[in-house]
C-alpha cells in the first residue's frame, strides 16, 4: 500500500502543486491513505483534492485535519464524497468550517489549468437538508448559510454508503449544522465512529441527536466531549439504540445527570425494576473523557 504523511510541516501547497496532487488522486491506484493535517493548507488546495476524490478508487484515510480550511474548501471535499465509494475516514477536525474563505478559488480556467477541469464542474451539486420526523425521510427544506457546508455535509451522509469514521470536532458547527448532520444520519448505514466534540448544542440539536440515535443502526461510537447535549435528550436517544457500544461526555457530573435522566424516563415509562437492566446497559456505553477505556 502507499501512504502519504505530510503532517505538521506548516506547508502551504502552491497552485501547481495543488494540480499535482489533483492528478495524483485521480490517476494514482495504489495510494490508501493521505494525512496532511496540521499545516496551512487553504479551500485552493480542499478544492484540488475534492476535484482527484471524484475520480479516486484507491484512498481509503483522508487527514486535512488542523488546516485553514473553510466552508468553501468543506463543501467541495463533502460534495465529493457524494459520488465516492473508497473513502473510508475523513478527519476534517481543527477547520473552521463556518468561516469565510481565506483564500481564491480554484481558477476556472488558466494558462496552466487548461487540461484540469475545475471542481465547479465535476462535484455534484447538493440537495437540500432534510426535515425531521421521527424515522421517516420526508422533503427537503433549506438551511442557512444559502445551503453550503451544512447541507453539502448532509446531503454526503445521506448519500453516501462507504464512509466509517467522520471527525468534525471543533469545527465551528453551529446547533443548526448539527441538526442537519443528525437528520441525514437517521438513514445513513455505514458510519460507525463520529466525533463533533468540541460543538455547541442546543435544545433542538440534542432532540435532533435523540431522533438519530433511535433510528440510525450502524452507530458505534459518538463522541460529544464538551458539546453541553440537554441530558433527557441523550437519555432518549440511548434507551432506543441497539448500536452504540462508547458514548463520550465531557465528564463524571455530565454522565450522572444522564444517568438519572435515564432512571427517570424509565420510571415514567413504568419501569420499577432495579436495578434496572436497561439503564445499566446505557450506563455501560456511557464514558466521561477522563474515564479509562
Amino acid at each position: 500500500r502507499l501512504e502519504i504523511i505530510i503532517n505538521n510541516t506548516e506547508c502551504a501547497f502552491d497552485t501547481k502543486e495543488c494540480e499535482d496532487l489533483q492528478e495524483m488522486l485521480k490517476t494514482n491506484t495504489s495510494l490508501q491513505y493521505l494525512k496532511i493535517g496540521d499545516n496551512i493548507l487553504s479551500d485552493l488546495t480542499a478544492e484540488h483534492i475534492a476535484a482527484g476524490l471524484v475520480h479516486n478508487h484507491s484512498l481509503k484515510e483522508l487527514d486535512i485535519s488542523e488546516n485553514n480550511i473553510t466552508s468553501v474548501g468543506a463543501t467541495s471535499i463533502f460534495r465529493a464524497l457524494v459520488s465516492n465509494t473508497t473513502l473510508e475516514s475523513l478527519d476534517m477536525s481543527n477547520n473552521d468550517l463556518q468561516s469565510t474563505p481565506n483564500s481564491p478559488s480554484l481558477p476556472t480556467s488558466s494558462s496552466n489549468t487548461s487540461s484540469l477541469s475545475p471542481p465547479s464542474q465535476l462535484l455534484a451539486q447538493p440537495t437540500p437538508a432534510l426535515s425531521t420526523t421521527h424515522c421517516q425521510p420526508l422533503s427537503p427544506s433549506p438551511t442557512p448559510h444559502d445551503g453550503g457546508v451544512d447541507a453539502a455535509m448532509a446531503d454526503m451522509l445521506s448519500h453516501n454508503s462507504t464512509l466509517t469514521e467522520l471527525n468534525v470536532s471543533r469545527c465551528g458547527l453551529t446547533p443548526q449544522s448539527c441538526v442537519s448532520m443528525f437528520i441525514a444520519l437517521k438513514h445513513n448505514s455505514s458510519l460507525k465512529k463520529l466525533d463533533i466534540s468540541g460543538t455547541t448544542f442546543d435544545q433542538a440539536a440534542s432532540e435532533a441527536l435523540a431522533d438519530m440515535l433511535s433510528c440510525n443502526q450502524s452507530l458505534t461510537e459518538l463522541d460529544i466531549y464538551g458539546c453541553g447535549c440537554q441530558p433527557k435528550a441523550l437519555a432518549r436517544g440511548l434507551l432506543h439504540n441497539t448500536t452504540l457500544t462508547k458514548v463520550t461526555v465531557l465528564d463524571r457530573k455530565e454522565k450522572d445527570s444522564i444517568m438519572a435522566a435515564l432512571e427517570g424516563l424509565r420510571s415514567e415509562e413504568g419501569h420499577t425494576q432495579q436495578p434496572d437492566p436497561e439503564v445499566a446497559r446505557c450506563g455501560q456505553v456511557l464514558r466521561s473523557f477522563w474515564d479509562d477505556d
